[in-house]
């Protein structure tokens, strides 16, 4: 009755009252928690914590500190959540959740003294990573793979959280490790490892693993290997079929990211809208969904979202989509709204992401993102200097896969400033350093293009002016432009009527743009 009133009906005080009833009939600790959720399911988190605290006046010897914890952390109020973090004790989930929340605090020395005193370390090694003690991690990785190869449980004879059998302990220590290579900067080990898992797990019959295939693609994208064929041939056939046929959210997420990473940006809108009321799959779906439109005006009006609304509204209305369960998803959605404002260019709106910026840029979660946003804001305001030291600051910082896209950003942008200021030998170091990371960025080549322009290579100009076309993710008229326009300059006259020719046949609306370099080539030719 209570699901019919709160799906169905859309009426959260019936359904509130149903669990309330229950309640009065029946007040066992069970019921309380019952309450407590129903609550937490219409976002309703103080009478949430109440229910629990009444809870533990009846029932003293009942712990809810963890529960109380993701409350509170979910509701921003992070030294509450510390303190029943502390009140569960030192073991189990909830010293990895606050060593978690260290790490989203800033507090990396605090995170790794939690861990300390963890009964099953191997649970740490996610933490672990995200804090960049890679010796500890695969070393615990190690641990845990070593100790299900010969058969055991696990540390201390117990299977960790989440672990059912040996044969799953494996593949989670696998995914571990790998996960420490790929974060440490070994993408081609990483690729090696997250290969054989999905390979692994098919033909052992346990179907397609979705994580590993979704980390395989990431990596495939930064080695700028993603055409060769290896993708595609995992997505082909059986191998991504559910029951009856119908696509799993997590094939529908990975075939997303490849679409979206081989620059078919509204093909991959599609797919992420068939993973986004997936629990596991949905949220990441969203943002990839809200990045898409910002950086792809043209998929506004499609099938997903239907009307006369432009790309930045679309975009919002995914933010609105977003159930943020998580202090690092909060910190995400957060980010993503100012960026739409900024993009909005409306003066008010655009001050409001100017100020949110500001405000987020002091947190240590959100310090990269926030700093990429207000650089953009000051670039817009014509204040150049003040954006570039901001991403000075940002110039030295280890690179980490969450904030990886925006870090990145944040180098290319501080390397455009530094070429409009003639420092090319600076510009060109970071840029190297984004393509140690990310050699599929268009963005870099197109710069390094730049560069060897400035110095008249113009040879090495049209070689990273080509490589930064084919790798681009969209038809980028002005990129191509740029480069008919030098193959014009060097009298490379068929050379620049065919880059003209191959925009036109690309994208008929940027002809325009061209026609004006093919004309003066096709007379040059004639002459």
């Amino acid at each position: 009755m209570a699901s019919i009133y709160l799906n169905r009906l859309r009426s959260p005080d019936n359904y509130i009252g149903c669990y309330k009833t229950l309640l009065q009939k029946t007040p066992s600790t069970e019921n309380y928690v019952r309450l407590a959720e129903a609550y937490l399911n219409i976002q309703d988190a103080d009478s949430a914590v109440a229910t629990y605290e009444t809870a533990r006046r009846v029932n003293p010897s009942v712990k809810f500190g963890v529960k109380l914890a993701r409350i509170f952390v979910k509701t921003h109020r992070y030294e509450a959540a510390i303190r029943c973090y502390k009140e569960e004790g030192s073991g189990g989930e909830g010293a990895i959740e606050l060593a978690t929340l260290y790490v989203g605090l800033g507090h990396l020395d605090v995170a790794r003294e939690t861990l300390e005193g963890l009964e099953r370390p191997v649970l740490a090694s996610p933490v672990l990573a995200k804090i960049s003690d890679w010796k500890s991690c695969e070393s615990l990785c190690s641990q845990l793979l070593n100790s299900s190869s010969v058969g055991a449980p696990g540390v201390n004879g117990a299977p960790p959280a989440g672990i059912s059998s040996t044969g799953s302990a494996a593949t989670t220590a696998r995914l571990m490790l790998a996960d420490a290579t790929f974060r440490r900067g070994d993408f081609q080990s990483a690729s090696d490892h997250f290969a054989s898992i999905v390979s692994s797990s098919q033909e052992q019959g346990q179907g397609m693993n979705y994580t590993a295939l979704a980390r395989y693609i990431e990596i495939q994208r930064r080695l700028a290997t993603l055409k060769e064929g290896k993708v595609t041939d995992m997505l082909a056939g059986k191998v991504g079929r559910g029951v009856g046929g119908v696509r799993p959210p997590g094939y529908c997420y990975c075939q997303g990211l490849f679409e979206w990473y081989s620059g078919n940006p509204l093909v991959a809108l599609g797919w992420f809208n068939r993973a986004k009321h997936d629990s596991e799959w949905g949220q990441q779906s969203l943002h990839n969904m809200v990045e898409i439109c910002l950086a792809n005006p043209e998929v506004a009006g499609s099938s997903i979202k239907p009307g006369n609304g432009g790309a930045l509204e679309m975009a919002d209305s995914f933010i609105k989509e977003m159930n943020p369960c998580s202090l690092e998803e909060d910190w995400s959605c957060k980010l993503l709204s100012n960026f739409i404002r900024c993009a909005s260019l409306d003066r008010i709106e655009f001050e409001m992401a100017l100020n949110e910026f500001t405000r987020l840029a002091q947190n240590e979660g959100t310090r990269v993102g926030a700093s990429l946003g207000l650089a953009k804001c000051y670039v817009h305001h014509n204040q150049s200097s003040r954006a570039r030291n901001i991403l000075k600051l940002l110039a030295k910082t280890p690179w980490t896969f969450e904030e990886a896209d925006y870090l990145e950003s944040c180098w290319l942008l501080l390397a455009e400033l530094l070429i409009q200021d003639s420092k090319l030998d600076r510009a060109a170091t970071l840029i190297q350093h984004t393509l140690g990371y990310n050699k599929s960025s268009a963005k870099s080549y197109e710069l390094l293009a730049n560069i060897a322009e400035s110095r008249d290579e113009l040879d090495t100009a049209v070689k990273y002016y080509n490589q930064a076309l084919r790798l681009g993710v969209s038809s980028e008229p002005g990129l191509s432009l740029k480069l008919a326009s030098l193959l014009l300059r060097m009298r490379r006259y068929g050379d620049a009527m065919d880059v003209c020719m191959s925009a036109r046949r690309k994208d008929a609306s940027t002809w325009h743009a061209h026609r004006t370099v093919y004309e003066r080539a096709m007379n040059h030719l004639r002459t």
